[in-house]
């Protein structure tokens, strides 16, 4: 995949030029293995609690036919995680005024993205449930 492909696949998923030049957004591509898909993508103010780390910052979560892939990229900083199918336990989504938060639950913690993009949010949470009712060939 490049960027023009990504930039079309993203636009797909509901992104909007504000999400596109993100620096996160530039990290799928090195994310992103040959053969996977975006199947559904949201950025924003992230929360992680995982075992017993706690981290915070803004990033992307993505969903692919393989795997969710959380990605924080800053200028001399990256860090992304991967999340197999297999932990994920559900999702859900509140919203207040012109926010939203996801909250992608799973065995070994929970997820909370808050976010404005309610396209990509729709998107990203269809393909979640895609996978959780076993059916991982979802494609939007």
């Amino acid at each position: 995949m490049n960027e023009i492909d990504l930039e079309f696949r993203l636009r797909q998923l509901g992104a909007v030029t504000y999400n596109i030049k993100l620096p996160e957004t530039k990290a799928i591509l090195k994310a992103i293995k040959a053969g996977e898909e975006i199947n559904g993508v949201i950025w924003g103010k992230y929360s992680r609690s995982m075992l017993s780390e706690t981290l915070a910052g803004r990033g992307a979560l993505i969903v692919t036919n393989n795997r969710v892939i959380l990605i924080d990229k800053k200028p001399m900083f990256s860090k992304v995680d991967e999340i197999a199918f297999r932990v994920i336990s559900g999702i859900s989504y509140s919203k207040a005024g012109v926010a939203g938060t996801v909250v992608l639950n799973t065995r070994l913690g929970d997820i909370h993205v808050r976010t404005l993009n309610k396209k990509c949010v729709d998107n990203f949470i269809k393909a979640v449930e895609a996978i959780l009712s076993d059916n991982v060939n979802y494609t939007p």
